[in-house]
């Protein structure tokens, strides 16, 4: 785009076909002569230009025309003093004289006569005439509102104006009105002057349009296309020729597109941004949107994203809520019947005591599920860390506890003195199991004092972001399954070695059974969680999961084959099908354990060359035994293990 002057346009190389010619007001709807070739003409098509907007005033010419020298002459002849310059104007327009004075010319003296006036070929107009006509109608109007306001009704000068007539009074008053007046001009149109006391700004812009000198038109012809008034255009309906005109060096950039400035300020190359990028204020750079942010529509700034939540709708949630639930209501049916069945012999060999801590460990895991889905907040989260470390901790501290004693029974080689005896007892188990859960107290003490719970948002993509508890983010979680883990492996360990125990003491083979389980859902737990970083209402479902399946498979390897029998098969809950065997010499024996029954009785037999006096007497004892339902009671004592089923 190229903006000149008229009188600059003089070389055929200034005229190119790829540029937009703006002409300057000096034009005046003009092109230079000498200039309007063909080629030139092509160049210039489409070439717009601004005007002052100079209408012609309507009444003006047929006032001109009517007015006659005699109208400015008094009675005597000479001039009057209401317009002494008009008698001057027509003189010089028609070529005579007022004075007796000779043309030059001709060498005669043509004077005036009253009857002379101006014709159609002698008049014309100043291309501002519109201008100054509205410039005098503005004082005079401001006048006649300053007399208005100051004089009121009074006719003539009133004595305050004739007082600020010598001073500056009058001079202020009439500018104050001035500098807001509006009224229609000559033409009608409204008069104002804006903030800077200037006349409103009005001008014509025309377009310059090519004609074919064969039909007879005009090479050279200038259309107004439309008007421009105080900041506005207003084009005309249907102009003969206004092409849309590419004037720029460059087009504006798309949305997403950023300038990339060349060597001139007008000239530049649209680079594309990032889906992530936002255009900077001054359109030449892509800037980066915050994490959790989007860019706008417009690409001009960001906008924050909604943050995601857990949510009880999720279908994750929903998943885990339903096995938290389903293992809850186990775990509540479980405890009743282990309650109400508390002094039966399947309930007494499998270890109340230690029941009730594997019982509750359970409930905390099914617990967390519902916690974990709730939204999450300080306290949600202090709650939930505590039920994450402290579950499933107390669940295998107790079965490995119970698993420890009955290793300790079965696997020794000899008769179990009286003080090792005390260590068996249910006081001392639950000792035992307080203290493995003290361990994971401390590690919970530690977790809490260097990474404190709290609600944080997490980012898994640039635009997403998600309010979760920073237990359940990323990897840290494994702080507080770490050491339940370590229990499950020592169990599992444990009740492997164990495995061939009498039939009535088979809780290492139910062990075995959930220990192996627990570990299959532990080990496909951790790929879920590890791969699921993008979907985090996915991980803390597998978190909850996880717990809740584990728990679940303790309740039905380790409950309910008991709660069965309890309830379906109630005659087997006797001493005796609870020992499936009797004390013959010294160990417990059943047909399908006869080779380990015989090799135990051969070992104590070798041991009894060995004893002292005291020691044969009560390995005498021992040998004794009881019956197997000695008197009706639905006890049996086993000499071995000093235990009483």
């Amino acid at each position: 785009m190229s903006v000149i002057s008229c009188t600059s346009l003089t070389y055929k190389q200034d005229c190119l076909p790829s540029q937009l010619w703006i002409f300057s007001l000096d034009c005046n709807g003009s092109i230079p002569s000498g200039l309007l070739d063909d080629d030139y003409q092509e160049s210039l098509h489409g070439a717009i230009g601004f005007t002052v907007n100079n209408e012609v005033i309507p009444s003006l010419k047929p006032r001109m025309l009517n007015l006659t020298f005699g109208e400015y002459l008094s009675k005597n002849g000479t001039l009057n003093q209401r317009n002494p310059w008009f008698p001057e104007y027509l003189a010089s327009r028609i070529g005579c004289t007022f004075k007796n004075v000779v043309n030059v010319s001709s060498g005669k003296t043509n004077l005036c006569k009253p009857e002379d006036r101006l014709n159609e070929n002698e008049f014309f107009t100043l291309s501002y005439m519109q201008n100054y006509a509205d410039a005098v109608l503005a004082i005079a109007t401001a006048l006649q509102k300053y007399l208005k306001k100051t004089c009121g009704d009074f006719t003539g000068l009133c004595p305050k104006v004739k007082d600020a007539l010598n001073g500056i009074d009058l001079a202020n008053g009439v500018f104050e009105i001035l500098k807001n007046i509006s009224f229609p001009g000559i033409n009608k149109q409204n008069f104002t002057f804006d903030q800077n006391q200037d006349g409103s700004a009005v001008y014509k812009i025309k377009t310059f349009v090519k004609r074919d000198p064969s039909e007879g038109a005009p090479i050279n012809n200038w259309e107004t296309a439309g008007l421009f008034r105080s900041g506005e255009i207003t084009w005309y309906e249907e102009p003969r020729s206004l092409e849309e005109i590419n004037s720029v060096c460059s087009s504006p950039c798309e949305v997403g597109f950023a300038k990339k400035i060349e060597t001139q300020m007008c000239c530049w190359q649209c680079q594309a941004c990032l889906p992530q990028q936002y255009v900077g204020f001054n359109g030449t750079e892509c800037l980066e949107c915050p994490r959790g942010n989007s860019p706008t529509l417009d690409r001009k700034d960001c906008r924050t994203n909604e943050m995601s939540r857990v949510r009880y709708s999720d279908p994750y949630s929903i998943a885990s809520l339903i096995i938290a639930s389903v293992g809850i209501v186990v775990t509540f049916t479980v405890s009743i019947i282990y309650f109400r069945n508390r002094n039966t012999p399947i309930v007494k060999a499998a270890g109340k005591e230690i029941s009730v801590i594997v019982l509750v460990g359970a409930m905390f895991c099914f617990m967390n599920s519902f916690v974990l889905s709730t939204e999450a907040t300080e306290i949600i989260c202090v709650i939930s860390r505590l039920l994450l470390a402290c579950g499933p901790t107390l669940m295998y501290a107790g079965i490995l506890t119970k698993t420890i004693v009955v290793v300790v029974i079965f696997k020794s080689k000899k008769i179990l003195y009286s003080n090792i005896k005390a260590y068996l007892l249910p006081k001392y188990q639950i000792v035992a199991a307080v203290i493995l859960s003290l361990i994971q107290v401390m590690i919970l003490l530690a977790w809490f004092f260097f990474n404190p719970p709290n609600a944080s948002v997490y980012y898994p993509s640039l635009k997403e972001s998600f309010l979760v508890c920073n237990d359940v983010e990323d990897l840290i979680v494994l702080i507080g399954l770490a050491y339940p883990f370590l229990l499950i492996l020592s169990c599992t360990i444990l009740a492997t070695i164990n495995r061939k125990v009498p039939t009535g003491f088979n809780e290492t083979q139910y062990i075995g059974f959930t220990m192996y389980a627990t570990c299959i859902i532990w080990i496909a737990f951790l790929p879920i969680f590890i791969t699921s970083s993008s979907v985090i209402s996915l991980k803390v479902a597998a978190v909850s999961i996880c717990l809740s399946l584990s728990a679940i498979t303790v309740l039905v390897c380790l409950f309910c084959t008991r709660c069965y029998v309890i309830i379906f098969n109630p005659e087997e809950n006797t001493s005796k099908s609870v020992m499936s065997s009797v004390c013959q010499r010294g160990t417990l024996s059943t047909p399908a354990i006869t080779n380990q029954t015989t090799k135990m009785s051969r070992e104590a037999s070798y041991s009894d060359a060995k004893l002292s006096k005291t020691k044969q007497k009560e390995r005498a004892s021992w040998k004794e035994g009881k019956k197997l339902d000695g008197e009706g009671d639905n006890t049996q004592s086993c000499a071995h293990c000093g235990t009483k089923l």
